[in-house]
């Protein structure tokens, strides 16, 4: 993995409502829609991506997991295209997204969340 530059910038509201969000259905071992996130925490269901986008780059740039793995689309679940465009930016081999998003889920799964 490639190192990206440490977000400085504190997260936005909205991403910190989404994190807790996530902590929470991380902790069941779920993954969730962007529906369930809006649903959830009540940020506008067009802002979600962004927000969970911004969410990946703060938790990679503090050495976590990218917690927005979780939040899925389609069925059957896949990463979102905010995920697999993060994924192709801090991946040597971009050609493993999916085995990305896998290990990433199982390591979002595993972590011992704060809150």
């Amino acid at each position: 993995m490639t190192e990206l530059v440490n977000q400085t910038t504190p997260l936005h509201s909205e991403a910190l409502a989404i994190r807790g969000y996530l902590v929470f259905a991380a902790r069941h071992r779920q993954l969730v829609s962007a529906e369930q996130v809006n649903a959830g925490t009540g940020v506008v269901k067009s802002r979600v991506a962004q927000r969970v986008n911004e969410l990946n780059r703060s938790e990679h740039a503090e050495g976590r997991p990218l917690l927005g793995a979780i939040v899925t689309s389609g069925q059957p679940p896949r990463p979102t295209s905010g995920f697999v465009s993060f994924a192709r930016e801090i991946l040597e081999d971009a050609d493993d997204v999916q085995a990305f998003w896998r290990s990433q889920c199982d390591s979002v799964w595993a972590f011992a969340w704060s809150d």
